[in-house]
């Protein structure tokens, strides 16, 4: 059996940060679940909303996580830990203001940047041993886009 794999769109709560650039991970995440799954639901022991859904033959857990983007790690963690889903397994979508708007880059590892997001994931799995090139990141340059779509699936769902 293929192991499930988790897309995590970091993100703030709350009307005051919707549709901001600080945001665009979530937009991301969420448009790529409406395009291919049924719909969200709040989990609120895992402090995320959660679609989940197959591609590719793949279980996958879309998670946008509801603390703010410095606290993200918990719930990505948490989750990580209850769906038995491994670093490698994982893909966290952010933010990049140094990307255009629209754009994305995709990246099978790498460090926080800088980012409070990555940088809450990054040691919530240090504290297991997890390196932080043990996870796969996604950026999107201030926004989300119709592009970023295809390619956030084309990275897991064949």
């Amino acid at each position: 059996m293929t192991p499930p794999v988790m897309i995590v769109g970091l993100g703030n709560p709350g009307d005051e940060y919707r549709g901001t650039r600080h945001n665009a991970g979530a937009m991301v995440v969420d448009r790529f679940a409406a395009s291919r799954f049924s719909g969200w639901r709040k989990e609120r022991k895992f402090f995320s909303e959660l679609a989940t859904g197959d591609c590719g033959g793949r279980k996958v857990v879309c998670v946008t996580p509801l603390t703010y983007m410095n606290l993200s790690g918990e719930a990505v963690a948490a989750l990580s830990r209850f769906y038995r889903i491994t670093p490698d397994q994982i893909l966290v979508v952010a933010d990049d203001a140094d990307l255009p708007l629209g754009a994305i880059r995709m990246r099978p590892s790498g460090g926080a940047g800088g980012h409070n997001g990555l940088a809450s994931v990054i040691q919530h799995f240090g504290d297991s041993g997890i390196s932080e090139a043990a996870y796969r990141r996604g950026s999107a340059g201030s926004g989300g886009s119709r592009h970023c779509i295809a390619c956030v699936g084309s990275f897991f769902c064949r």
